[in-house]
């Protein structure tokens, strides 16, 4: 996904930051490992990082 977005592979850094929140989100232990989630993560660390943009109604677009 990310190689397909930004036409690099995921740098490390991102990565751990992505698992260190996929440790830490409050959910369920049974939901912490789910695809779900991890696209959630992913999302919020984007939006952390200023990669892309969430807007008011909800859509996302690249901000880079």
């Amino acid at each position: 996904l990310h190689n397909a977005l930004f036409g690099k592979s995921l740098p490390n850094d991102i990565l751990n930051d992505i698992l260190k929140l996929m440790q830490s989100h409050k959910c369920k232990l049974g939901d912490r490992y789910t695809i779900k989630n991890y696209a959630w993560c992913y999302k919020e660390v984007l939006k952390n990082r200023g990669y892309i943009l969430e807007n008011g109604d909800g859509t996302l677009s690249l901000s880079r």
